[in-house]
C-alpha cells in the first residue's frame, strides 16, 4: 500500500513540522520509520439544513475502506511520531557559528554530537554517517524521513526493493 502524491505531501508536511519541533529542542529521534508514525483519521461532516444545529442532519464522508473507491477527500489524516526509545538529546554548541541567522533555534545544537559508535535504531533507515560509525545528529532523522517518504510513494524500500536484503547488502546499496 502506498499513498497518492497529494496525500503523501500532506503527511510529509505534518512529519516535517513535528521533526522541526523536536529538533528545535535539541532532540534527535534516531529511529524514524513508517512503524514509528501513527495515523489518525478524522471524518469531516457535511451539514444539510438551515444552519440551526437543532435542525441539521449530519452525513459523514466515506474513507475508501467503506466503499468510496479510496477517496480521502472527506477525511483529515493526523500523523504523530511515536517511540522515542532511541532518541538522543544533542549537545549544545560551545560557540555560535558566524554563519546563519541568530534567530535560528536549531543552530544552538551540534549536529555531530551523537557519537555512540555505529548508529542505533533500525538499520534499514540508518543514514550513511550512522553506517560508517561517524558522529551524527538531526540530518540522520531527515535521511530516515526520506527513506520513509520513498516507501510511502513507491511502496518499496529504496535500498531493499524486494524486502529480503541483508544488512550488508543494504549497507553496500547506501554507501
Amino acid at each position: 500500500v502506498f499513498f497518492r502524491e497529494q496525500t503523501a505531501s500532506s503527511c510529509l508536511v505534518q512529519i516535517i513540522l513535528a521533526l522541526k519541533h523536536i529538533h528545535a529542542r535539541g532532540v534527535c529521534h534516531n529511529d524514524m520509520k513508517p512503524e514509528n508514525i501513527i495515523v489518525g483519521i478524522q471524518r469531516k461532516m457535511d451539514y444539510l439544513g438551515d444552519g440551526n444545529p437543532d435542525n441539521m442532519e449530519g452525513r459523514s464522508g466515506g474513507i475508501g475502506i467503506e466503499g468510496d473507491s479510496g477517496n480521502l477527500k472527506n477525511v483529515t489524516l493526523n500523523l504523530k511520531i511515536i517511540d522515542f526509545g532511541m532518541a538522543h538529546v544533542l549537545k549544545k554548541k560551545t560557540a555560535r557559528s558566524e554563519q546563519g541567522d541568530d534567530d535560528d533555534e536549531q543552530d544552538e545544537y551540534d549536529d555531530e554530537s551523537i557519537d555512540v559508535g555505529p548508529g542505533e535504531g533500525t538499520f534499514a533507515y540508518w543514514s550513511p554517517e550512522m553506517m560508517k560509525g561517524e558522529p551524527y545528529g538531526r540530518p540522520a532523522d531527515m535521511w530516515s524521513l526520506g527513506v520513509t517518504l520513498y516507501i510511502a510513494l513507491c511502496g518499496i524500500h529504496p535500498f531493499d526493493p524486494k524486502g529480503v536484503s541483508t544488512d550488508q547488502e543494504i549497507y553496500n546499496n547506501v554507501i
